[in-house]
């Protein structure tokens, strides 16, 4: 089971390579990716590197990113990555804006997919700067400012049963995303993640009597790279939390 979110979390139990360029890491399931501006002393994967090393503050260009190159919601775990200092940090985001990168996620959802695989296409965005959740629109009509294109890939995995409730595993791959785009399309296509009452999960992990550190379980499994980046593996994996298995 993925260690979950504690104050006594320390950097050498999450990692999960180290070059000269770049640390990755395996992200704990209910912590923040980056410094809270409100709260810059809080948990966060960010300040677990920069105690470890003040070298990540120069590394990005906001020193409370901590040098990292991606993100992943609070309640999201799995694979991130952190630049050691600028010039790899820019390497990276130059190969991200190729489109060279695909992202390989876990996630358990309500339902059943009969068919097994599904790609699905949206615009995604919000009416709102700060909205607590995205909006899905389907079609092909222009959508409203700040909303974009976005498309992934759904494969099941495995059918589960809990508290007497069809749940499924898939597998979702994407490029470069967007926020909260997997809960979104996911909630879109009638299959929300197990838990997530955002967007409109019927029952709460644990009225279906899965206890979790997060409020539902999606995990980053793969980044992989279709070109060599100086510093990286090709593709580089976290371990599977038990309840994806």
């Amino acid at each position: 089971m993925l260690l979950g979110y504690s104050v006594n979390l320390k950097i050498g139990q999450i990692i999960l390579f180290e070059s000269n360029r770049y640390f990755v890491l395996n992200k704990p399931p209910a912590m923040h990716s980056v410094m809270r501006a409100n709260n810059p002393k809080g948990d966060s994967i960010a300040k677990l590197l920069l105690d470890y090393n003040p070298i990540f503050t120069e590394a990005a260009p906001k020193p409370i990113d901590g040098g990292l190159v991606n993100r992943l919601d609070f309640e999201t775990s799995g694979v991130m990555i952190a630049a050691k200092d600028r010039r790899s940090w820019s390497d990276f985001k130059d190969f991200e804006k190729e489109g060279v990168f695909l992202k390989t996620y876990l996630a358990l959802v309500e339902g059943s997919f009969p068919d097994g695989r599904a790609q699905l296409e949206h615009f995604l965005g919000s009416r709102y700067r700060r909205s607590s959740r995205v909006i899905v629109i389907e079609g092909d009509r222009p959508p409203p400012k700040r909303f974009v294109r976005v498309s992934c890939e759904v494969l099941a995995i495995k059918p589960l049963q809990f508290g007497g409730r069809s749940l499924t595993v898939v597998e979702v791959k994407i490029e470069r995303g967007a926020r909260h785009q997997i809960r979104a399309q996911l909630a879109a296509s009638g299959h929300p993640l197990a838990g997530d009452l955002l967007y409109g999960a019927k029952f709460s992990l644990n009225q279906l009597g899965i206890y979790y550190p997060a409020r539902f379980v999606l995990h980053g499994f793969c980044f992989s790279c279709a070109r060599d980046l100086e510093g990286l593996p090709k593709n580089l994996t976290a371990p599977v939390p038990e309840i994806l298995r």
